[in-house]
C-alpha cells in the first residue's frame, strides 16, 4: 500500500454524506479522499478493510491508497484542521466511472449489453453487503458506479458505514430485504424471473465460502498496512471482524438471508 501526499489545493468537495474531497496527489493522479470524521478514523478503517475484502472477492473496486493531506490544501473549505491530523483514505478518480442512478430507471439492456453480461456481480455485491452488514447501499442509495470503459461493469463504492452503520458496541444484525440490493429495480431488470437453478445456487455458495475463508486468511496481512495514526481506532473494528464476521454462525445466517431475498427454491 502506498502513502501519497496532496500537492494542490482541493477544487471539489462532493455533496455526499462524508463530504469527500478531490485532490491531486504526489503520483500526479487525482484521488477522492475521505478524512477522519470528527477526528475519529474508524470510518477510514472500515473503508480500507472493505475495499481490501472486495479485492479478495475479486469484485471491481477503485484503486485505493493512503493520503497525507496538507491542511493548507483544504482549509478554504471550512473543514476543521483536526480532521486531517490523521492519514486519509483515497480512491483513485476515474472519469469513466458513472453513477449507477443513470441506468436504473429503465436501463436499455439491448444497448448496454455489457451491463447485462456483468449482472452476476450484482448478486455478488449484494451478498458481500449482507456479509459485512452494509446498510448504506439500497434502493434509495445505490453507492455504485458503472465503468463505461470496461463493459459497463458494476463498481461498489463507499463503505464507511459497514457493520450496521459502525455499531461496534452491539452484535451484528442481518440486513432486511428492503436494505439489500436484491430489492432494487435494477435486480428486477436484470433478473426478472428469478429462476435460479440448483447449479447457480451451489456456485454462489461455493464462491461465498471461499471468499470469506480467503478474507480470514489475509486479514492480518491487510491490517499490517494500517497507518500508525489509525491504530487507536482499530481495536473495535478488528474485534468485530474476528469475533463475529469470521464465524460459521454469521456466514450461515448471511447465506440463508441471501437465498431468501433472491427467492431461491434451493438452500
Amino acid at each position: 500500500m502506498h502513502t501519497l501526499k496532496s500537492i494542490q489545493t482541493a477544487n471539489l468537495q462532493y455533496d455526499t454524506g462524508d463530504k469527500p474531497l478531490l485532490l491531486l496527489c504526489s503520483d500526479m493522479q487525482d484521488y477522492v479522499c475521505k478524512y477522519a470524521l470528527n477526528g475519529d478514523a474508524r470510518n477510514l478503517v472500515c473503508e480500507y478493510i472493505s475495499a481490501s475484502f472486495l479485492k479478495v472477492w475479486e469484485l471491481p473496486v477503485p484503486e485505493f491508497c493512503f493520503v497525507e493531506v496538507d491542511y493548507e490544501h483544504v482549509k478554504h473549505l471550512g473543514l476543521q484542521k483536526r480532521y486531517f491530523e490523521r492519514t486519509c483514505f483515497g480512491s483513485r478518480y476515474n472519469r469513466y466511472l458513472v453513477e449507477l442512478t443513470q441506468f436504473t430507471d429503465e436501463p436499455d439492456l439491448k444497448r448496454f449489453a455489457g451491463f447485462a453480461a456483468n449482472k452476476l456481480n450484482l448478486l455478488k455485491i449484494a451478498l458481500f453487503d449482507i456479509w459485512i452488514a452494509n446498510e448504506d447501499r439500497n434502493l434509495n442509495n445505490m453507492n455504485m458506479m458503472v465503468d463505461v470503459q470496461n463493459n459497463y461493469n458494476l463498481v461498489p463504492i463507499d463503505h464507511g458505514a459497514v457493520f450496521n452503520f459502525r455499531q461496534f458496541d452491539s452484535s451484528m444484525s442481518v440486513l432486511t430485504e428492503n436494505d439489500c440490493l436484491t430489492s432494487t429495480d435494477l435486480m428486477k431488470h436484470l433478473y426478472p424471473k428469478r429462476d435460479f437453478s440448483r447449479e447457480d445456487v451451489d456456485q454462489l455458495k461455493e464462491y461465498f465460502y471461499l471468499c470469506t475463508h480467503n478474507c480470514k486468511l489475509h486479514f492480518h496481512e491487510i491490517l499490517s498496512f494500517i497507518p500508525p495514526d489509525w491504530i487507536s481506532d482499530l481495536k473495535q473494528v478488528t474485534n468485530k471482524i474476528e469475533t463475529e464476521l469470521f464465524t460459521k454462525q454469521w456466514e450461515d445466517k448471511v447465506m440463508t438471508a441471501f437465498l431468501e431475498y433472491i427467492h431461491s427454491p434451493f438452500n
